[in-house]
């Protein structure tokens, strides 16, 4: 029996999950909504890739239960390409779009994180595939960046990938936590044991020898620096924020750095915080309208799941959370948001702290950002085979100046 998929559309998540959504994952954003429901379909892609016998029943009911755990929302459409495109005109451009080669022998089920190298290159991480991949900066295949190759019989799953300034690659996960590659994606060694994993937002590399990772405890955050094998050599507490219950509990948020001062933001709080190289706090930037409506309680005890459960949807539902902070360009740093039924926008602020660029009511956001230009992560619809494609890259080139 052929196997066929049903034509379906991705439902929009910017709000959060709908009323009775049972929790799929305490941490996980409205991003990671929308994330959830690709990685289930590129699952399915995987599974049929990898057992051609599957039945074709066992699909529609799979797909079924997408559509009844997913339900559609009033348009129940992916936002189109060129919907974004001109939600974003004002300040974006776009220039190129990157696929990726070799398609026979690269099946990506989730492009989860992306990085862009000095030396133009690619990383991505699918966490569907469990895979970290190396790319040219055109999209053509470099290498699987496996870390039983260090270590063989290691359980490792990637999560995150940084392109350090030498082109060696530094790969996120699962403990034992991260893994260094050389630039031809041949391992080179496990982190130290004092690292601990975190997400790909909140690393920042300090040149090919230091790293910068931000932490949350549950009652705030901390900054570690480290070498360039992950041993701490200083930790800086972070001025708290008005709910860190929310901020353990809810991905989003992330630091990054320029060549004179580091920036932090948290998911529960629409300001970001300069602070000097040192980690000691600078300047607040915070741009607030109408449009953003602040999160004004937090969780009675974010290490209680059953507490976290029972009041994090009522605390969050139609507030404004930021989903990430990206270097847009050497003294631009660019903060994204989702605002419930309102959903995303962005704001960029120089270094002096004046908001150069508002974008509110965005169809989707960006995944990365370098060197003046902002990369956007593309699912394609299911084909008329019933195959659905690999992901690809959207590039826009920044324009305000």
């Amino acid at each position: 029996m052929a196997t066929q998929f049903f034509a379906l559309a991705e439902p929009d998540m910017s709000a959060g999950p709908s009323v009775g959504f049972h929790e799929v994952d305490e941490q996980a954003s409205a991003i990671q909504y929308k994330s959830i429901f690709k990685s289930m379909l590129s699952a399915a892609k995987i599974m049929i890739s990898k057992a051609r016998t599957i039945d074709g029943s066992v699909c529609t009911i799979l797909l079924y239960t997408l559509l009844a755990t997913y339900p559609a929302t009033a348009n129940g459409q992916v936002p189109a390409s060129a919907e974004f495109e001109s939600s974003v005109n004002a300040a974006f451009h776009k220039i190129r779009t990157i696929t990726f080669a070799g398609a026979d022998s690269v099946l990506i089920g989730v492009i989860s994180t992306i990085d862009v190298g000095s030396d133009g290159r690619l990383v991505i991480t699918d966490e569907v595939g469990e895979q970290a991949i190396l790319f040219e900066g055109n999209g053509n295949f470099v290498a699987h960046l496996e870390a039983r190759l260090c270590n063989p019989g290691v359980v490792f799953y990637p999560t995150g990938a940084k392109i350090k300034p030498d082109s060696s690659v530094l790969v996120l996960g699962t403990s034992p936590w991260g893994f260094l590659f050389d630039k031809y994606g041949l391992c080179k060694s496990s982190l130290s044991t004092d690292f601990v994993g975190l997400g790909q937002n909140e690393l920042v590399l300090d040149g090919s020898d230091k790293m910068i990772g931000m932490y949350d405890t549950g009652t705030g955050h901390v900054l570690r620096f480290m070498n360039d094998s992950g041993q701490i050599t200083k930790e800086v507490s972070l001025p708290i924020s008005p709910a860190p219950g929310v901020d353990y509990r809810w991905a989003g948020g992330g630091l990054v750095k320029t060549e004179k001062y580091l920036y932090f933001a948290v998911p529960s709080s629409s300001a970001l915080t300069q602070l000097d190289l040192e980690g000691r706090p600078v300047q607040v930037f915070e741009s607030k309208n109408s449009w953003f409506r602040p999160i004004n309680r937090d969780v009675p005890d974010p290490f209680d799941s059953i507490s976290v459960d029972r009041h994090m949807r009522r605390i969050v539902q139609n507030r404004s959370m930021v989903d990430n902070v990206l270097l847009l360009d050497h003294d631009l740093v660019m903060i994204q948001y989702h605002n419930g039924d309102r959903r995303f926008g962005l704001q960029v602020f120089d270094e002096a702290g004046n908001l150069v660029t508002e974008i509110l009511g965005v169809a989707d956001y960006f995944h990365h950002a370098y060197d003046g230009l902002a990369y956007r992560v593309v699912q394609p619809d299911i084909d008329e085979r019933g195959n659905l494609p690999n992901p690809y890259v959207e590039v826009y080139e920044y324009r305000v100046r």
